[in-house]
């Protein structure tokens, strides 16, 4: 049985059983034991609250979003705010129910008589007792999650949240618990010392059915480790991505990666890799093609399967055709694994997130941020997908568990190798992360706007109007203490794993790689984000160690890799063929011998700017903002996609750089024409000064090669630099 099977039953078990134990006890002691009004009414006024408030609110999704839902999809916005709803009454008739329930056990002991307006009231305060108590444990938790949907200023939070600790919220649980308990058994022997032994009987399923959720809903333990058999031929591949991890976090000397720098240590630490796009989509794709995004076809985060040419079989297609059992796991942040036809056997990911179908059914803010409090389990995962993998809520611990299940399921399974990649949103911007890794760098006293996030990025229009403002605009310093607690929580969830992986026998076996899609710029040139500038290297520079248990390591390669090039090496430390079709190179000699690294050029371009960037120079050829370049061509599939006229501009404007181990060449189109800049990385890292002019014979060499790259770009369409794009 999969994963997602388990998941399904388990959760069906923990729906049906309550609902069993409810029925079986209203059928002994009666309808009107339930209160059938207020357990009605209570949860419909409720949500109809929510709706109507979220309705009030609906102008925060941004006038792009609301004239396409409007135009094109208002009966299936209508669809997926009913669903939504639907789902909400469900939750919040549970939780009446608690409430009724609880009064029902009070007035048996007390002899109380029970009107249907004292049935509302208590069924209301279940609702908004047990909503308080789940919004605490989310704000101390996960405040992440809150901040995606809140409409409101998190600072009113702050005094609550500084009330809240793990230890407090424990106890405050249990005795919840605990006084439901201990009234429900006071009501129940109340009426079968009375002889009435039908009620009793039927007050008692009612809350066994009530506690019952304690045990379906639990949180998920470790899995069990599985030994795997000994003697494999081939090795095993484990692939650890994290979105925007800074190649300077890894082997940093700070100690904020013990558990990778111990990797790195064993293995191999190549310190200057690229990739040839800093975005997403384009980045894994050039890393599982070993293809240049030109070739490759998917160019920005933005493209469809339909322009991505695969033909020469992506790793994971490759590996499966010489028998692996090929895995991909990710959040949000991952739905590209699963998007394209990378030949994966399995895939744990959530839909594409590029998808104006998909956004709808998460509905507005107001009743999402109430949904959003009860799917961040198994229950959310299977039912309502989109807003368990909403964008922005951490998932690292989730995506550890997922990859050790898979690790534990491909040891039982007994001699066939695997290649499983995961890969994290855990370092990707806001850099909300879990307690206590949100204030483990930060102060907690801190009131700022980015206490528990980056503030202002829980709306498209937000984040795009957030990427044309400087340095001065933002609160660096926090920002930067989010940051890397967010870089330590996944290096604490990559030592699980690794620990899982020796458990299960396999960690002799198995080759390990870290790697990152692209960094992230903190502004460097006075811009924040990723693939907005390939002068400076934070963006497309990414750390990569490598661990091949079979081979002796503790090498630092200082020499230019790219991304390209790990496929080829993993099928090379594999003893399997490279295909043709790869354009990276095996990186097997460097490892034998750093002093035999291969002499490489890492080529890079820029992404599509969300708007006019502050780096951009002011001749700088550029295009409108983001939302008047996207459009939706299949209205009924719903794809977000760039419009044709304007892809042309958007990759002609892009800024391109070609480097090696001593030199850097950006190529920038301007207004007036290209403009060439060269630098010397090792007088100049940081790129400030341009050499050009006293380097005649560097800058022609590298230029032919740049030029000659671009002259085979099928993208690149002649004299798209003049023309207009328009909205």
């Amino acid at each position: 049985m999969n994963h997602l099977t388990h998941i399904r039953r388990r959760t069906v078990a923990g729906l049906l059983g309550p609902l069993a134990l409810a029925g079986a006890g209203a059928g002994l002691a009666g309808w009107t034991l339930l209160l059938p009004g207020p357990l009605l009414i209570a949860p419909t006024l409720w949500v109809l609250l929510l709706i109507v408030q979220s309705l009030r609110h609906f102008s925060r999704s941004g006038p792009q979003l609301q004239e396409e839902i409007l135009a094109h999809n208002l009966l299936y916005s209508i669809y997926a705010l009913l669903r939504l709803a639907a789902w909400a009454w469900l939750i919040s008739a549970a939780m009446a129910l608690v409430g009724i329930s609880f009064l029902r056990a009070l007035a048996f002991a007390l002899d109380w008589r029970v009107t249907p307006a004292l049935g509302l009231g208590f069924a209301f305060l279940g609702i908004l007792a047990l909503s308080a108590f789940q919004f605490c444990r989310q704000l101390l938790h996960i405040p992440a999650s809150i901040e995606a949907s809140s409409n409101y200023r998190m600072s009113r939070f702050y005094r609550l949240w500084s009330l809240l600790t793990p230890a407090r919220l424990h106890r405050a649980g249990w005795a919840l618990l605990l006084l439901y308990a201990g009234v429900a058994l006071a009501g129940t022997a109340s009426l079968l010392l009375a002889g009435q032994h039908g009620s009793g009987a039927g007050l008692a399923l009612l809350h066994l059915a009530v506690l019952s959720h304690f045990l379906f809903w639990r949180r998920d333990g470790e899995p069990a480790p599985a030994r795997a058999p000994s003697g494999m031929q081939r090795p095993n591949i484990l692939l650890m991505g994290v979105d925007s991890l800074r190649h300077d976090r890894v082997n940093s000397g700070r100690g904020l990666t013990p558990h990778a720098d111990a990797l790195a240590a064993k293995g191999f630490h190549f310190t200057r890799c690229y990739v040839p796009c800093a975005r997403t989509a384009p980045s894994l794709a050039s890393l599982l093609c070993s293809n240049w995004p030109q070739d490759h076809g998917i160019r920005d985060n933005f493209a469809t399967p339909d322009e991505a040419k695969l033909d020469g079989l992506p790793l994971p297609a490759h590996l499966a055709q010489q028998g692996y059992d090929t895995v991909a796991i990710s959040d949000w942040c991952g739905s590209d694994l699963g998007k394209f036809p990378f030949g994966f056997n399995t895939v744990d990911l959530p839909e594409d997130q590029w998808n104006i179908r998909y956004l709808l059914r998460q509905g507005p803010k107001d009743l999402r941020l109430f949904l959003s409090l009860f799917t961040h389990n198994d229950f959310g995962r299977v039912f309502l997908p989109e807003i368990h993998f909403l964008a922005g809520i951490p998932m690292t611990r989730q995506l550890g568990l997922a990859t050790r299940r898979a690790i534990s399921g491909m040891a039982r399974k007994g001699g066939q190798p695997f290649f499983i990649n995961t890969f994290f949103s855990s370092t990707h911007a806001p850099f909300g992360s879990e307690h206590p890794y949100y204030v483990r760098f930060a102060d907690g006293a801190y009131q700022g706007a980015c206490k528990f996030v980056m503030g202002g990025l829980t709306e498209p229009f937000e984040v795009v109007q957030r990427q044309g403002q400087g340095k001065a605009f933002f609160d660096y310093e926090q920002i930067l203490k989010l940051y890397d607690g967010c870089v330590q929580s996944f290096d604490d969830e990559l030592q699980r794993i690794l620990d899982h992986l020796a458990a299960c026998g396999l960690a002799d076996n198995t080759i390990v790689v870290l790697y990152s899609d692209h960094g992230m710029e903190f502004f460097e040139r006075e811009t924040w984000g990723q693939g907005n500038s390939v002068i400076v290297d934070e963006g497309a520079r990414i750390p990569f160690v490598l661990h091949d248990p079979r081979v002796p390591g503790g090498q630092c390669i200082d020499a230019v890799t790219r991304s390209i090039d790990i496929a080829p090496t993993l099928l090379d430390l594999a003893g399997l063929p490279i295909p043709p079709a790869m354009q990276g190179v095996s990186l097997r000699t460097a490892m034998a011998d750093p002093q035999a690294a291969p002499s490489l050029s890492a080529y890079s371009e820029t992404g599509v700017w969300f708007t006019r960037v502050p780096s951009l120079e002011a001749e700088h050829v550029t295009y409108p903002d983001l939302p008047d370049l996207l459009e939706i061509p299949d209205k009924g599939k719903g794809d977000i996609t760039l419009k044709p006229h304007c892809k042309g501009l958007v990759v002609a404007a892009k800024d391109r750089m070609l480097c090696t181990d001593r030199w850097k060449l950006v190529r920038q189109p301007m207004r007036h024409g290209v403009e060439y800049k060269l630098f010397d990385l090792r007088n100049d890292p940081e790129c400030w000064h341009d050499v050009a002019a006293g380097h005649a014979e560097v800058l022609g060499e590298m230029r032919g090669r740049l030029e000659a790259m671009v002259a085979a770009d099928p993208d690149l369409r002649a004299g798209t630099a003049a023309v207009e794009c328009r909205p």
